[in-house]
């Protein structure tokens, strides 16, 4: 829609101020975009300048829905398309420990068919792991040493509080620390 010039450009026709100095953009006399208040960042929803539909992406490359009555919409009342589309499948709500995989990676693309849901955090996490591994070395059940940073079966590993460490790594890792105290005064 297009609003006559001297008018408030937010939508509401007022007549907008006449500028008393030159400054901000504007030579004295000229008429003002915006009644003070009056802002298209001011308006919300639909009629913002900025209304894409109520999707948007966020900072993480996730697509958002706007719906502010939904149980799981954030303060500014949207929602990740995902969940929306997992909680349809479903016939019923996504549960907060519950958490959906994109299958082809891509985070965009939120079709039923690249949808899986996890049913905690961990699972999901240990899933990208295995397949972290199988990608690196070809073998799903294969940990990364914390060391040296290969893999290997778990049998020729230890496991300690940061993870898996070759047994071989481990004693490295050991005369290391005594090398480093006794090299200290």
């Amino acid at each position: 829609m297009e609003i006559p010039g001297g008018l408030c450009q937010c939508g509401c026709c007022q007549p907008a101020p006449i500028a008393k100095r030159a400054g901000d953009g504007y030579r004295k006399g000229e008429s003002k975009k915006f009644i003070q208040g009056h802002s298209s960042h001011n308006r919300r929803g639909e009629q913002a300048a900025h209304w894409k539909g109520g999707r948007r992406l966020n900072h993480n490359g996730y697509v958002l829905v706007r719906l502010p009555e939904h149980p799981r919409a954030n303060p500014s009342g949207y929602v990740f398309e995902h969940i929306l589309v997992m909680e349809k499948v479903l016939g019923r709500s996504v549960l907060v420990t519950e958490h959906p995989h994109h299958i082809n990676g891509v985070k965009t693309d939120n079709s039923p068919g690249n949808l899986m849901l996890f049913k905690t955090n961990g699972m999901h996490r240990s899933y990208h792991e295995r397949l972290k591994a199988y990608e690196e070395c070809g073998h799903y059940n294969w940990r990364k040493c914390f060391f040296c940073h290969r893999y290997d079966a778990q049998k020729n590993m230890n496991t300690e509080g940061k993870g898996f460490i070759h047994k071989d790594c481990r004693r490295t890792q050991s005369q290391q620390r005594r090398d480093q105290e006794k090299a200290l005064p």
